[in-house]
């Protein structure tokens, strides 16, 4: 008999009831109360899922859940355990369980075949019947509060069905954190039940009871790991470790840190650079005392990968470093000036690492500014300052600068880069182009004390395009502030799910078409004393969290990954640098999408 006809007599049956079991899943068995019940919810699996678990009859059903008092559960029938036959039938192509239980009354005692845990297993079962016809359906439903059991997992981007083990993100201080999970790390088996999909996570899961013991094994970059503990519930998390606060978030989390500030880079200028994987961080400055000073890296590294991860479309570089520890000893996978480098690395602690600050006489001036008319394909079309870096270079009005020091400059946030990349008295080398020809230039960096003393008007490049660090860092020099969101006039609002397709269409973007995340007390206000913009919103509830804004180009302005992360966000986030038009943000938390537009108009 085909399954979705038994689902089809089932709720005809049942139709006065309100609920129905999912498509895909049936209830043995039903019919009249002299009818045999076993009281399981069952369901087949897909022939992968079977060869995956060793397993010889591809027509077996798998056990979801079991009733509350039924004849499974004082038989010992499990979730997880895979049925094969009754007495002497077993289970075929033609042959589902309903039609086995159909041959049987209540009261008949027969002989349930099953695997479980890769082991043959038979039980001697007297069939019951069915409870009356108010029986409660919800028997069958996983309802999740805050005691029942909780194992802090979600579903990780890059999980496949295709292979043994269920890759999953962390939640901090749950009980997989408490045993030393990382984001990444793919579950193999729980109380010895091997894993392949969610459905496996969630009977183990149910099985259990707060307090209860739990054993899990788990593989990390080809090393496998094992350890048990007590499994809590959501209540009797300690929360301590989480401080939330007007200005974000603090994490004590034991996470490796590399400290680097780093931009996202389009599929197009990562074509222009020929990096094959568009999915990189390009790091724009890096921290003193830190992990990535330590192992030499530098602005304009291209860091692609740590050991055997790779950063890409479900995966970057944060994601990654959270599967490490402090301590832990690492290979750093990147691409400087064309060459593909590798580099030994010991992460370290976060509280040691500082921000190089540089300001008045040790403050770098290149002395240019963007040209009205930039159409170049190659290099950045500036205006030179008089008596400054790049006129005593020999750069004039109209040239476009294609390089500094070697690094290639294709839009203004290169200039900025390679701008706080410079030291006052050092000699800066400057490639560019002019009227088709490509010149070549040397100076001394001046200082900005240069420049306050010479009294012109002219714009110091170094205004430190909004560069978010590995962990939603923000690097601020106060000097540097936008002072044209005064002039501006901001407006939110909801956004359509073909909207957003329509924009994913045209801007090459990915953002979600859903919005099913509940965010509270979303508010976006200018902040009169940074003359930025100040984000504010509230989730009540944990999960691995990201903030986004895009402009109208396509463009990721704003990056913030919270990780774990649950009550008040602020931070404040400069639109008005980047001008009046459409802004895209999206708060992301799991599987769930929160989507609005921002519109910034002048006044």
């Amino acid at each position: 008999m085909h399954r979705h006809y038994i689902i089809i007599a089932f709720c005809f049956l049942w139709m006065l009831q309100p609920t129905c079991p999912a498509q895909g899943q049936t209830i043995f068995g039903y019919r009249t109360n002299d009818n045999a019940f076993l009281g399981v919810t069952a369901d087949q699996i897909s022939k992968r899922k079977v060869q995956l678990l060793g397993l010889e009859n591809r027509y077996g059903e798998y056990i979801t859940s079991i009733v509350e008092g039924s004849a499974a559960e004082k038989a010992g029938l499990l979730p997880l355990d895979f049925l094969t036959g009754i007495n002497d039938e077993e289970l075929d192509w033609s042959t589902d369980l309903s039609d086995l239980l159909g041959q049987y009354q209540a009261g008949d005692e027969v002989n349930i075949h099953f695997v479980r845990k890769g082991k043959t297993m038979t039980k001697l079962v007297t069939l019951g019947k069915r409870r009356s016809t108010n029986w409660n359906m919800s028997s069958f439903s996983f309802p999740q509060n805050n005691n029942d059991p909780f194992l802090g997992i979600s579903k990780h981007d890059a999980h496949s069905d295709y292979e043994l083990g269920v890759r999953v993100n962390i939640i901090d201080m749950s009980t997989a954190d408490d045993l030393g999970m990382k984001d990444g790390d793919v579950i193999l088996k729980i109380n010895d039940y091997p894993m392949v999909d969610w459905e496996d996570i969630s009977g183990a899961i149910d099985m259990l009871q707060v307090g209860d013991n739990i054993n899990l094994e788990w593989e990390r970059v080809g090393k496998s790991y094992k350890q048990s503990g007590t499994i809590k519930s959501k209540a009797n998390r300690n929360s301590s470790r989480y401080s939330f606060s007007t200005s974000g978030y603090n994490n004590t989390s034991d996470y490796a840190f590399l400290g680097i500030y780093s931009s996202p880079i389009s599929k197009e200028k990562a074509k222009k650079l020929n990096f094959d994987n568009p999915y990189g961080s390009y790091v724009t400055a890096v921290m003193e005392r830190s992990t990535a000073e330590q192992a030499g890296l530098q602005p304009f590294d291209y860091i692609y990968g740590i050991d055997e991860y790779r950063t890409g479309r479900d995966q970057n570089l944060t994601d990654i470093l959270r599967k490490y520890d402090i301590g832990e000893n690492a290979t750093l996978h990147f691409i400087r000036k064309g060459e593909y480098v590798k580099s030994q690395v010991t992460f370290g602690d976060r509280d040691k690492a500082r921000s190089i600050s540089k300001s008045g006489c040790d403050d770098p001036f290149l002395g240019v500014q963007q040209s009205m008319s930039n159409r170049l394909d190659e290099g950045v079309q500036v205006q030179v300052i008089e008596e400054s870096t790049a006129f005593a270079a020999g750069l004039q009005d109209g040239d476009a600068i294609t390089k500094i020091n070697g690094y290639p400059i294709l839009d203004w946030e290169d200039l900025s880069t390679a701008v706080d990349a410079m030291y006052v008295g050092e000699e800066a080398v400057l490639e560019y182009q002019r009227n088709g020809k490509r010149l070549e230039g040397t100076a001394i960096v001046q200082s900005d004390c240069a420049r306050k003393r010479s009294g012109n008007r002219y714009m110091n490049l170094n205004f430190d395009d909004l560069r978010v660090n590995i962990f939603g860092e923000r690097k601020d020099k106060d000097n540097q502030r936008s002072r044209n969101a005064e002039s501006m006039e901001l407006h939110l609002r909801d956004i359509s799910s073909s909207e957003v397709r329509e924009i994913n269409r045209e801007l090459e973007l990915e953002l979600p078409a859903k919005n099913d995340l509940p965010v509270k007390k979303l508010r976006m206000e200018m902040n009169q004393g940074m003359n930025m913009y100040q984000l504010t919103f509230t989730l009540d509830r944990i999960g691995d969290t990201k903030v986004r804004v895009h402009n109208n180009s396509g463009r990721q302005i704003y990056a913030y990954d919270l990780g774990g992360f649950q009550g008040d966000f602020s931070d404040e986030i400069d639109l008005a640098r980047n001008g009046p038009g459409d802004y895209y943000l999206t708060i992301e938390q799991d599987e769930q999408a929160f989507v609005q537009k921002i519109k910034l108009t002048k006044i």
